[in-house]
């Protein structure tokens, strides 16, 4: 491949899984992963060039002339290193492999949400008459997470701690992928409160045998944080582009990815 066979792209906003790394004194390189589907080949179709596809990593690159990776413009799912527009890419119809549209791992989603939805329901809701004289309202933090700790029981502690933690991990995972207004980490604590607040509320008035304990919504929170972290943030912007705002004319827009991938990411030209 040579300069002189590339051509120029005008600016364009990618779905969210594109990449852009820089590979070396050769070539430069643009990856895109199997989240992003066809949609961001779309955009390119009209272009062809040299790939390599990794079926393990589900991830193609696009081999572009060295240095013209520079001036991409900042979007979702791109590491941004390096300038220049010229690149040269496959045609859209050349996708094969692991490769598929995103709107498939967004309909798993929604599936493991109606999913999770109904056992939440089953967990939280259900009336257990036998522990009315057991159960108590709760609305000093830390208060119950206290009394688990010092029970000489450390079964039933992981029980109640550890269950009320997991109760809040698919909504770290699943908000993000579903909804791209509540990817960000603050609206997706903010959500998991307050739905589990609701949640509370409904165990306190209206469940017999449960009671509002605010330290549990504590733990949902925190399991909606390690699922937001662990597996969350990755899939929402992998699905979703990154949101411009009008300060990123300043900042030069959201940047997605870590910078520093080396030169042997990607193989050199002979």
């Amino acid at each position: 491949m040579s300069r002189a066979a590339s051509e120029i792209l005008p600016e364009w906003l990618p779905s969210g899984g594109a990449a852009v790394l820089p590979s070396g004194r050769w070539w430069d390189a643009v990856r895109v992963t199997s989240l992003a589907g066809t949609r961001v080949v779309g955009v390119l179709r009209e272009r062809s060039g040299p790939v390599i596809e990794d079926q393990a990593l589900r991830t193609m690159t696009w081999l572009v002339p060295v240095g013209s990776a520079d001036g991409w413009p900042r979007a979702g799912g791109m590491l941004v290193i390096g300038a220049g527009l010229a690149a040269l890419v496959p045609p859209a119809e050349g996708i094969g492999g692991p490769w598929a549209d995103g709107e498939s791992l967004r309909w798993l989603a929604m599936v493991c949400m109606v999913a999770f939805a109904v056992a939440l329901a089953r967990v939280t809701l259900v009336p257990s008459p036998g522990a009315t004289e057991l159960v108590h309202t709760n609305l000093r933090p830390g208060h119950s997470i206290r009394t688990y700790l010092d029970q000489p029981d450390w079964q039933d502690t992981v029980r109640q701690i550890g269950g009320n933690v997991l109760l809040g991990v698919p909504w770290g995972v699943l908000l993000p992928m579903l909804f791209p207004r509540v990817r960000g980490l603050v609206r997706v604590m903010a959500f998991t409160a307050l739905v589990m607040i609701m949640v509370e509320i409904a165990q306190g008035w209206i469940v017999a045998g449960r009671a509002f304990d605010v330290d549990d919504v504590f733990l949902n929170m925190t399991g909606a944080l390690l699922g937001y972290v662990l597996a969350g943030r990755r899939l929402g912007r992998a699905l979703h582009p990154r949101r411009h705002h009008w300060w990123h004319r300043w900042t030069g827009g959201p940047a997605d990815a870590e910078r520093g991938a080396d030169e042997d990411r990607v193989p050199r030209a002979a």
